[in-house]
């Protein structure tokens, strides 16, 4: 219980490391409530009440960096949301329809695509390009990356995404979509 209380501090002090993370995804089930009021605490102080919700739609389309594929084909999904999404494979195509997007009144865009076997959304070759169009439009860029390493998470704060969203299925009771947001 000592451990789970030093580990919640270095999450309040926002001093945690990718390894307090990995420990966090190993706690019971019995031991999360105080995070979840944290993060609830967090988000309250950061963005008050204000919910913004992002449906894609003609003016903020989703967009698959994976066409329809997928390695994992997990049961909540099975690709089928692939299907719905505009194919970007390149930078070059991606860089094209971002500039079009925001010149015809675009909002943004959600960035996903399928996984690889490791859970990870292949998103680190777009950043580049994805950093480029902040800079050029003020599209809202919400990246859906999957599990997340170190190098792709550095490089998403320098590219300036607004939105990252991840899928977490820690266990059944507990499976859902937590996005992390900042001020737009």
């Amino acid at each position: 219980m000592n451990e789970t209380k030093n580990l919640l501090e270095l999450f309040k002090t926002r001093k945690a490391h990718w390894s307090d993370y990995a420990e966090f995804l190993e706690l019971n089930e019995n031991e999360l409530m105080p995070f979840f009021n944290l993060a609830l605490e967090i988000t309250r102080k950061e963005f008050k009440n204000l919910l913004k919700i992002y449906i894609p739609n003609k003016r903020f389309p989703a967009l698959s960096i994976t066409g329809n594929e997928c390695a994992l084909g997990c049961e909540h999904c099975n690709k089928k949301y692939l299907d719905n999404m505009k194919p970007i494979l390149n930078n070059s195509e991606l860089e094209e329809y971002l500039l079009k997007l925001a010149d015809s009144g675009g909002v943004g865009i959600l960035l996903s695509g399928g996984c690889d076997s490791e859970g990870s959304i292949p998103i680190l070759n777009f950043l580049d390009t994805i950093k480029k169009i902040k800079n050029q439009t003020k599209l809202i860029i919400n990246t859906h990356t999957g599990l997340l390493n170190e190098e792709t998470a550095s490089k998403l704060a320098e590219a300036n995404v607004d939105i990252v969203s991840f899928d977490i299925n820690m266990m059944k009771r507990l499976s859902g979509i937590f996005t992390i947001s900042k001020k737009v």
